[in-house]
């Protein structure tokens, strides 16, 4: 969801709830979110079409740091992991 640069407050987790559910309540089963995320602009191309692989990318690096959370793995660890794997700076 996208948020409005003059939305007076940072979104709360009972306006993800209340998007979820009034759209749980206008769309079929299948096709409702089941999480919401706010992000401040949508990545788009020259032509202004929203790219949509972006989106999918953040969305599996996001399920993907938390699955490694859930284990017991921190961000930092994991950075550190994959600097050594590829023989990156610290900026990957």
């Amino acid at each position: 969801m996208v948020m409005s640069p003059w939305f007076p407050e940072p979104p709360s987790r009972e306006l993800s709830e209340q998007s979820k559910n009034f759209v749980k309540q206008h769309l079929a089963g299948h096709e409702y979110p089941r999480e919401v995320e706010f992000i401040d602009q949508l990545s788009k191309t020259p032509r202004g079409k929203i790219q949509s692989l972006l989106l999918k990318q953040r969305a599996s690096v996001r399920t993907l740091f938390e699955a490694l959370r859930a284990i017991g793995i921190s961000y930092s660890l994991w950075t550190r992991a994959l600097q050594e794997l590829f023989n990156v700076g610290p900026n990957i």
